[in-house]
């Protein structure tokens, strides 16, 4: 009974894995949810009410995308420029 098989360890391994990544992962999506919270709040400060559009490209940015989208929003005195890329397209 205490003697594992191997199958029974890499079994346990994977699972364990497994946890791990899903925690990861769910970091990860807490602190975008943070920033994107965060930016949407500084946003509506400078700009007024943020439509579905900016919404939908807050949710689908990268954690460094938004830090950078932040400090635009800081700067910039228009929202569309906040979301150009460096080449001047939005």
């Amino acid at each position: 009974d205490m003697i594992k098989t191997t199958a029974e360890k890499l079994i346990e391994e994977g699972i364990q894995k497994g946890i791990q990544k899903g925690i990861r992962k769910g970091i990860q999506e807490g602190r975008h949810a943070e920033r994107a919270e965060a930016l949407v709040r500084l946003l509506e400060k400078r700009f007024g009410a943020v439509d579905s559009k900016v919404h939908r490209r807050i949710r689908e940015s990268s954690l460094d995308e938004l830090l950078i989208y932040f400090d635009r929003a800081l700067d910039l005195k228009d929202l569309e420029q906040v979301f150009q890329d460096p080449t001047g397209s939005s």
